[in-house]
């Protein structure tokens, strides 16, 4: 893995093989859903040792405060909304173990404003992002099964 480079207040950042996976993704199927060990790889690309941390922290409070309601977390990745707009969506699913319901989809928008293969550097603070707007109340309704 190799964490961007700052140079006078710009990023190099290094095109990884998972930067390459998720834009051929994003570009022939659009859509790409991280592996557990993938996700992980992703938040050791961001931009800073604490964006890592920081992300890492909240996969885990939010993973246990799942258990409790008998769900978990899938599904982490991105989904194409408009090509042409550059418009994208940072998704994650929250599941019932307990229930056969639909799961629960929440997509965090965005407009690309950098490269397709750099969009791997972002994962953590998108993933932190998210974990700040959960929607608690609509999980609530996933775990009583409705």
């Amino acid at each position: 893995m190799s964490r961007p480079v700052d140079i006078g207040g710009m990023h190099q950042v290094a095109l990884t093989p998972l930067g390459h996976k998720v834009a051929r993704g994003l570009e022939q199927q659009g859509e790409f859903f991280f592996t557990s060990q993938e996700i992980l790889d992703a938040f050791g690309l961001a931009f800073s040792t604490k964006d890592t941390q920081k992300a890492i922290d909240a996969l885990l409070t939010f993973t246990k405060e799942l258990v409790p309601l008998q769900c978990h977390l899938r599904d982490i990745g991105f989904v194409e909304i408009d090509r042409a707009a550059f418009i994208f969506a940072f998704t994650y699913t929250v599941e019932s173990k307990k229930h056969d319901n639909q799961p629960l989809w929440i997509r965090e928008a965005f407009e690309l404003q950098i490269p397709l293969l750099a969009l791997v550097n972002e994962v953590a603070s998108m993933w932190f992002t998210a974990f700040g707007r959960r929607p608690i109340r609509d999980i609530h309704i996933i775990a009583r099964g409705q």
